[in-house]
Protein backbone atom coordinates (compact mmCIF):
# COMPACT_ATOMS: atom_id res chain seq x y z
CA UNK A 1 0.00 0.00 0.00
CA UNK A 2 2.90 2.52 1.03
CA UNK A 3 4.90 1.75 -2.25
CA UNK A 4 1.58 2.32 -4.37
CA UNK A 5 1.24 6.06 -2.36
CA UNK A 6 4.93 6.63 -3.26
CA UNK A 7 4.49 5.96 -6.36
CA UNK A 8 1.37 8.39 -7.23
CA UNK A 9 3.82 10.98 -5.22
CA UNK A 10 6.59 9.81 -7.80
CA UNK A 11 3.83 10.63 -10.91
CA UNK A 12 2.72 14.09 -9.47
CA UNK A 13 6.22 15.63 -8.80
CA UNK A 14 6.48 14.99 -12.43
CA UNK A 15 3.69 16.47 -13.52
CA UNK A 16 4.63 19.90 -15.03
CA UNK A 17 0.38 21.35 -13.42
CA UNK A 18 1.74 20.17 -10.02
CA UNK A 19 4.93 22.86 -9.98
CA UNK A 20 2.64 25.23 -11.97
CA UNK A 21 -0.27 25.12 -9.02
CA UNK A 22 2.02 25.64 -6.47
CA UNK A 23 3.79 28.30 -8.71
CA UNK A 24 0.43 30.40 -8.53
CA UNK A 25 0.08 29.86 -4.48
CA UNK A 26 3.48 30.97 -3.88
CA UNK A 27 2.73 33.81 -6.03
CA UNK A 28 -0.40 35.11 -4.84
CA UNK A 29 1.08 34.76 -1.34
CA UNK A 30 4.41 36.95 -2.52
CA UNK A 31 1.98 39.08 -4.02
CA UNK A 32 -0.32 39.96 -1.57
CA UNK A 33 2.91 40.42 1.10
CA UNK A 34 4.54 42.60 -1.27
CA UNK A 35 1.28 44.91 -1.92
CA UNK A 36 0.65 45.27 1.81
CA UNK A 37 3.81 45.87 2.77
CA UNK A 38 3.85 48.71 -0.22
CA UNK A 39 0.77 49.55 0.96
CA UNK A 40 1.92 50.64 4.54
CA UNK A 41 4.64 52.47 2.81
CA UNK A 42 2.85 54.83 1.32
CA UNK A 43 1.43 58.54 2.75
CA UNK A 44 -1.74 58.75 5.02
CA UNK A 45 -1.06 55.12 6.74
CA UNK A 46 -0.86 55.70 10.37
CA UNK A 47 2.69 54.56 11.99
CA UNK A 48 0.75 52.12 14.44
CA UNK A 49 -1.09 50.18 11.32
CA UNK A 50 1.99 50.50 9.04
CA UNK A 51 3.78 48.49 12.08
CA UNK A 52 1.17 46.23 12.43
CA UNK A 53 1.47 45.19 8.68
CA UNK A 54 5.56 45.29 8.71
CA UNK A 55 5.41 42.71 11.62
CA UNK A 56 2.56 40.46 10.05
CA UNK A 57 4.94 40.43 7.12
CA UNK A 58 7.95 39.60 8.86
CA UNK A 59 9.12 35.91 9.60
CA UNK A 60 7.72 34.94 13.29
CA UNK A 61 3.85 36.11 12.68
CA UNK A 62 3.61 35.03 8.80
CA UNK A 63 4.31 31.36 9.31
CA UNK A 64 0.68 31.43 11.00
CA UNK A 65 -0.70 33.23 8.34
CA UNK A 66 0.76 31.86 5.33
CA UNK A 67 -0.70 28.10 6.43
CA UNK A 68 -4.27 29.85 6.94
CA UNK A 69 -3.77 31.08 3.36
CA UNK A 70 -2.57 27.87 2.43
CA UNK A 71 -5.50 26.13 3.82
CA UNK A 72 -7.96 28.44 2.12
CA UNK A 73 -6.39 28.50 -1.15
CA UNK A 74 -5.03 25.78 -1.16
CA UNK A 75 -7.88 23.53 -0.85
CA UNK A 76 -8.85 24.72 -4.32
CA UNK A 77 -6.06 24.22 -6.04
CA UNK A 78 -5.64 20.73 -4.68
CA UNK A 79 -9.26 20.06 -6.05
CA UNK A 80 -8.26 21.28 -9.61
CA UNK A 81 -5.18 19.27 -9.11
CA UNK A 82 -7.10 16.48 -8.60
CA UNK A 83 -9.64 16.72 -11.01
CA UNK A 84 -7.29 16.68 -13.37
CA UNK A 85 -4.63 13.78 -12.36
CA UNK A 86 -8.03 11.51 -12.21
CA UNK A 87 -9.13 12.45 -15.94
CA UNK A 88 -5.48 12.20 -17.30
CA UNK A 89 -5.48 8.66 -15.26
CA UNK A 90 -8.28 7.83 -17.09
CA UNK A 91 -7.63 9.22 -20.64
CA UNK A 92 -4.17 7.25 -20.80
CA UNK A 93 -6.19 4.61 -19.75
CA UNK A 94 -3.90 2.96 -16.84
CA UNK A 95 -7.09 3.77 -14.51
CA UNK A 96 -9.24 1.37 -16.74
CA UNK A 97 -6.42 -1.22 -16.11
CA UNK A 98 -5.78 -0.79 -12.26
CA UNK A 99 -9.68 -1.26 -11.96
CA UNK A 100 -9.73 -3.68 -14.37
CA UNK A 101 -6.97 -6.15 -12.32
CA UNK A 102 -9.16 -6.64 -9.27
CA UNK A 103 -8.24 -7.31 -6.23
CA UNK A 104 -6.15 -10.62 -5.82
CA UNK A 105 -7.51 -13.47 -3.55
CA UNK A 106 -4.29 -14.89 -0.81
Amino acid sequence: MLTLVRMELLKLRKRRMTWIMLGILVGIRLAGTVFSVFWSGRAGVQPEIRDRIIASATLPSIIPETLTFIAGLGAFLLAILTAASIGSEYSWGTLRAIIGSGVPRG
